[in-house]
């Protein structure tokens, strides 16, 4: 049993990936676990703001409901207060915004469009704690980011693929063929935070996508757009 949490982001934008793409860690590596909110519900608790959750790459702690005393941590059941520090410390007009997002009961990420202002990265993030530790059991599905860490023989440090990578293809081995534990149900890749749709890797063998795969290894793909467009023609991209 661990004695620390676990640090994550409580994806109340349905966001593909931790982070929007506004903000300035979305050009890191994205790869992130979905977990299930039926097997950790009773070893989840909340916290407006971030602490802990960008470990290294977060510039100095953040929080709108600073001091962080226990007071200011909730459970799942019980977010009132959790909300009210979150909400108080956007403009009444982005709160209303995210008000009116969440209670449409959406399946996908807001429209830029139609709630720009919770994709400008104004937004504080709700970070979860995690207790007790994390089993294969507890994960619903993976996801990734098709980039990595920026390129450094680039002249615009232009974002490196992470798919068609060696470190790529270590993660899908990790996730989709680990041989101490069983195979977690499904990858999902996407190249924007706000993508409605995702490719989902069911794992070695489907020609398709293993194709688009091997074209960004060998490099005949360069760059996201490329990799999407691939996907695209070959009719893997869904919601």
């Amino acid at each position: 049993m661990q004695d620390r949490p676990l640090y994550g982001v409580f994806n109340l934008l349905n966001l593909r990936l931790p982070f929007p793409s506004s903000d300035q860690r979305s050009s890191l590596p994205q790869q992130s676990l979905v977990l299930k909110s039926s097997t950790i519900v009773d070893r989840i608790t909340v916290h407006a703001g971030e602490l802990l959750v960008a470990g290294p790459l977060a510039a100095a702690p953040s929080s709108p409901s600073l001091p962080a005393t226990p007071e200011r941590f909730g459970l799942l059941s019980r977010l009132d207060h959790i909300l009210l520090d979150f909400l108080t410390v956007v403009p009444v007009s982005t709160a209303n915004d995210f008000v009116d997002y969440v209670l449409s009961s959406p399946s996908a990420p807001p429209s830029a469009s139609t709630y720009p202002s919770l994709l400008d990265n104004s937004l504080p993030l709700l970070e979860v704690q995690l207790w007790g530790g994390l089993q294969y059991g507890d994960i619903d599905c993976a996801r990734s980011s098709l980039v990595g860490t920026a390129s450094s023989s680039s002249s615009a440090s232009a974002p490196a693929l992470f798919f068609g990578s060696s470190a790529g293809d270590a993660w899908r081995s990790w996730a989709l063929s680990n041989a101490q534990h069983a195979s977690l149900p499904r990858v999902e890749w996407v190249d924007a935070a706000e993508r409605e749709e995702a490719v989902v890797d069911e794992g070695r063998g489907g020609s398709a996508f293993e194709s688009v795969w091997q074209q960004a290894a060998s490099g005949s793909l360069r760059t996201s757009a490329a990799v999407w467009a691939a996907l695209q023609k070959a009719g893997l991209v869904g919601g």
